[in-house]
């Protein structure tokens, strides 16, 4: 990609989710499921999902207005969803994951969901074996306070910003998992 182009992918405004009503996590309680749904809740997409246990995190995306349910019973999901995200962690046989794909829905995986999300857009990807966390909350603050912006899907809860998401209508900053990277 030439310097121009990325120059105006930079200064873009994210686009991808308008055609987007609702969207549903199986597994919303993760640190990066719980980010993903912030970004989609921020961008006006309602967001409800199913998580295990309730914690500290899915405690606060209730409190952001987003349903969050902790039985495993597939007549509490939602019947008109968009798109259903889940995370690896959550087990195959997992019933709301079952009926989901059995019932003709799109259901794709955390990272498959993050690369749609970003595809169109400028993005830098943090990868590695130690610091992921620290460097993308780190390249995130620099970026929000040079007064660019950049949605930052963070690996942890940012202490001073007390969050693992960032809002903004441009360019992309996350954490890049080892195994989703392409090799050229």
């Amino acid at each position: 990609m030439s310097k121009t182009n990325n120059t105006v992918l930079m200064n873009a405004p994210f686009r991808g989710i308008e055609k987007l009503n609702e969207v549903y996590f199986i597994g919303i309680g993760g640190i990066g499921m719980s980010a993903i749904a912030r970004f989609f809740h921020a961008g006006g997409v309602k967001v409800s999902g199913y998580d295990k246990t309730p914690t500290v995190l899915t405690k606060e995306l209730e409190a952001s207005g987003i349903a969050v349910h902790y039985t495993a019973n597939v007549e509490l999901r939602p019947k008109k969803v968009d798109l259903v995200i889940y995370t690896p962690a959550i087990p195959a046989e997992q019933e709301e994951l079952v009926y989901y794909r059995e019932n003709g829905y799109k259901v794709v995986k955390r990272s498959d969901v993050l690369q749609i999300i970003t595809a169109s857009s400028f993005n830098i990807c943090i990868a590695g074996t130690h610091g992921k966390t620290t460097i993308t909350t780190m390249v995130g603050h620099l970026l929000r306070h040079s007064g660019f912006g950049c949605n930052a899907f963070l690996g942890g809860i940012a202490v001073n910003y007390g969050t693992n998401f960032w809002s903004s209508e441009k360019m992309f900053v996350s954490l890049k998992q080892m195994s989703t990277i392409e090799v050229f």
